[in-house]
This record gives structure tokens, C-alpha cells and sequence, in this order.
């Protein structure tokens, strides 16, 4: 379970989505990234060559990486691309994407394991280390290499320490 750290995302940005359904004038994904936020993907925003059908491109319950071309805040609603990602672009986002997701896991493993809030461990813990790491697994890497100084200077309340590095290693 990721908690989103804001409620939409900004135009530009490259998210993680699955599809979930596929419509012959485009197709409704969910923004991994942002609670599965509902997004939608046009037919003509799919592919940069003509196609016939959407499901030479996609297919329902797959994970794919989509840029965001229009975000409507007051409405909630968000418009994403498939053509605008280049496969650089979408290698770099679904590393960072499983990277994030092993570093939230650890994270969510000792929140369970000693009681606390999984809201307070992201924002405690999570959201610290992207700000000064990129992602929380740089971070905790570097912490079972090098002690748990390397949390303490990323601004980890001190209680986490120990058992995030417990769990790490």
C-alpha cells in the first residue's frame, strides 16, 4: 500500500499506471504513484505510429509508464500520454518505481512489526529519504554500509534507526 504525497500529479511528470480498462477511444489507467488515481489515456496520445486497435499497444492489468499532459485540479482529473515516454525514460521510472516500492515495503514491515502509523512512517521515514536519496533504498543501503548516521542526517526521528536497519540487513 503506497500513500501518495500529493493528491495530483503535475503536468510533465512520469507515473507508473496500470491499465484497467480499454475502450475504442482510449483507455482508463490508474496512477500507481498517487492511490490509484483514475487517469485517462487517448487513443491518439497511445502510440506514435497508426494503429488499429488499442490492445496492439496496451492491454488490461498491464503496468505501463505515462506522462501527465493535462491535469484539471478542481475536477480532479488527469490526462496522460504513452507516445510522449521514450524507452530511456520509461526504464529510468519503472527502476525508480520497484526501487521505491522495496525501500516503502521494508518501511511498512517495521511500522507493522512495532505498532506504529503507517502515515507517520511516510512521512517520517519515506518522504525524508526521497528528498535527500531519490528513493528510500539508496538510503537504506548506504545506512547498512555505513551505520545509522547516514537516517539521522536524512532527518529519521531517532526511534526508526534501529529497526529499519534491523530489517534492512
Amino acid at each position: 500500500m503506497v500513500l501518495p504525497r500529493k493528491d495530483l500529479p503535475d503536468i510533465g511528470e512520469f507515473v507508473v499506471a496500470t491499465v484497467k480498462e480499454i475502450f475504442d477511444y482510449g483507455a482508463y489507467v490508474t496512477l500507481d504513484e498517487y492511490g490509484d488515481l483514475k487517469a485517462y489515456l487517448p487513443w491518439s496520445e497511445a502510440s506514435s505510429k497508426w494503429i488499429k486497435d488499442l490492445h496492439e499497444v496496451i492491454y488490461e492489468g498491464e503496468k505501463i509508464v505515462v506522462k501527465v499532459i493535462r491535469v484539471d485540479r478542481r475536477k480532479g482529473e488527469v490526462d496522460v500520454s504513452l507516445k510522449r515516454v521514450s524507452e530511456g525514460d520509461k526504464r529510468r521510472k519503472m527502476m525508480w518505481w520497484k526501487r521505491f516500492l522495496r525501500g516503502a515495503k521494508i518501511m511498512e514491515n517495521v511500522a507493522k512489526l512495532m505498532g506504529w502509523d503507517i502515515q507517520e512512517a511516510y512521512r517520517d521515514v519515506v518522504w525524508r529519504l526521497e528528498d535527500q536519496y531519490g528513493e528510500p533504498l539508496t538510503a537504506l543501503e548506504e545506512a547498512v554500509s555505513k551505520g545509522g548516521d547516514v537516517l539521522v542526517k536524512a532527518g529519521v526521528p531517532e526511534k526508526w534507526v534501529k529497526p529499519l536497519l534491523e530489517e534492512a540487513s
